[in-house]
């Protein structure tokens, strides 16, 4: 036997030891509520707004989940409590389901299925009427992160990827809106 191979078995054992360890610690750390909030003034109706949100096949126009490549699939009733879009590119899917609607609330939940294995969320929209052609929509994405998206948090800066996208999303609402509150 080489005078090196003891050393190297050594160095390989406590690779895996180390490993193993940390492994043991991602799945013991405390999961991480995160809470991501966004607004915008909508030129449009308080009800033109609602109706771009409890209308799940309106989402294409606006919403920031989606990909090009993917495929979309929606619930027979497309409007409302219980209906829903799922997205698929292959490899992940995520579906967004409505929960409530009111005149002044819309409230989703979403699942996700990819290489960090299925998480949820949910996502609400607070619509505020500011006058008869203006409302103000506050949208909060929440979740919980544990496991290896936890261990992750720090370097992924979720916020900071997230953040611009439902910028982008609420001005894309804004116009899809303020189109719809514009036709005849």
């Amino acid at each position: 036997m080489r005078r090196w191979a003891p050393v190297v078995l050594g160095l390989v054992i406590a690779s895996v030891a180390v490993m193993l360890v940390g492994v043991a610690l991602v799945t013991l750390m405390p999961p991480t509520e995160y809470r991501i909030t966004r607004s915008r003034t909508i030129e449009a109706p308080r009800a033109v707004v609602l109706a771009q949100l409890e209308d799940v096949r309106a989402y294409d126009a606006w919403e920031p989940w989606r990909r090009q490549g993917t495929h979309a699939t929606y619930s027979p009733s497309t409007r409302g409590p219980g209906a829903w879009v799922e997205r698929s590119d292959g490899s992940s899917s995520a579906r967004t389901t409505i929960r409530s609607v009111s005149a002044e609330r819309v409230e989703m939940d979403n699942a996700t299925n990819g290489s960090f294995g299925a998480r949820g969320s949910d996502q609400s929209f607070e619509l505020r009427a500011i006058d008869d052609a203006h409302t103000e929509v506050q949208w909060v994405l929440h979740g919980e992160l544990s496991g290896l998206p936890r261990a992750l948090w720090p370097l992924v800066d979720l916020p900071g990827r997230v953040e611009p996208e439902m910028e982008a999303a609420l001005a894309r609402l804004d116009r899809a809106a303020h189109a719809a509150a514009s036709s005849p």
